[in-house]
This record gives structure tokens, C-alpha cells and sequence, in this order.
């Protein structure tokens, strides 16, 4: 239940963090219509303004083209954060994930976004030895997907 909570004052968060960095921006700045161009925006502008830095890293899932994750090694909103045992798998995250379900929306991207822990690789690297990694799933929809392959078509020529 709290999840959806974060995730629902996120969403409306989100909306309004789109415009705002839409405007700082500038007039020069044009649509986003690709998903990679948009997930591009949120890693790299909105992250930044959310938090004084870009988030980690970006890539798609292996195993499903409509699938990618966002990565944050010490994701600020997590670093204070206990939860009691009875919240059992509760991501402070859910915040950050309904901020950028919220802009995806805003931008035309309709998708479901979930934040999850995931443990630092045995070599160390992240930014505290016993921070978890936060990873967001992003799943894009089937209508959003379709149309990225009709602009990818396009793109080729083939129409």
C-alpha cells in the first residue's frame, strides 16, 4: 500500500518535473519521439535535477526489447531510510519510480516502472561497501513499442 502512495505522489511529481526541465531547456530544445531519446532525457537532464547527478547507468534488458533500467548507486532517497520488516519488499524507490512513470506519461511514453534493490558486484563499486544498488524497471507498453518499430521502419526506408 505504501508503495502505491509513493508511487501515485511521484507520478503528479513527475508530470510537473518534465515541463519544468522541458523550460530549462530552452526553445531550441525539440521532442523527444524515441524511447531511447527519452530515457536518454531522464538520465541525463532530469536525474541531474532531481539530484546533482546523472543517474549511473541506462541500458535495455537483455532479454526484452521493452524493458530498460535505470541505475543509481546511492540513490539519495534511500540513503536514510529503515524499513520495518513488516513493509517486507517496500523501495523508498517507489518515489523515484512514480517520478519517472509520471514524465515518461507526460512525454507520450506510457510505462510501468518499479524500483528494486540490487547488490553491488563482489568487487566493490559502489559508494558505500554495504549500499545496495537501486535499479529501476522500466516496461514500455505494447502500443509504445509498435510505434517505436514503425519509426524504426521509417527510419530504414521501408515504410
Amino acid at each position: 500500500m505504501p508503495r502505491r502512495r509513493l508511487g501515485a505522489v511521484g507520478h503528479q511529481v513527475g508530470v510537473r518535473l518534465l515541463e519544468l526541465c522541458a523550460y530549462r531547456e530552452g526553445r531550441g530544445a525539440k521532442r523527444r519521439t524515441e524511447v531511447l531519446d527519452a530515457l536518454r532525457f531522464i538520465h541525463s537532464v532530469a536525474w541531474p535535477q532531481m539530484f546533482g547527478k546523472p543517474a549511473d547507468d541506462l541500458q535495455q534488458a537483455h532479454a526484452c526489447d521493452d524493458e530498460f533500467m535505470i541505475t543509481d548507486a546511492d540513490l539519495s532517497v534511500c540513503r536514510f531510510v529503515s524499513v520495518p520488516r513488516a513493509y517486507g519488499g517496500f523501495h523508498p524507490g517507489a518515489l523515484v519510480a512514480g517520478m519517472v512513470r509520471g514524465m515518461l506519461e507526460a512525454a507520450g511514453f506510457p510505462a510501468r516502472v518499479s524500483a528494486h534493490y540490487v547488490e553491488p558486484p563482489a568487487g566493490g563499486g559502489a559508494a558505500r561497501p554495504s549500499a545496495r544498488r537501486t535499479t529501476l524497471l522500466i516496461k514500455f507498453g505494447a502500443a509504445v513499442m509498435e510505434r517505436q518499430r514503425a519509426l524504426d521502419r521509417a527510419k530504414a526506408g521501408g515504410l
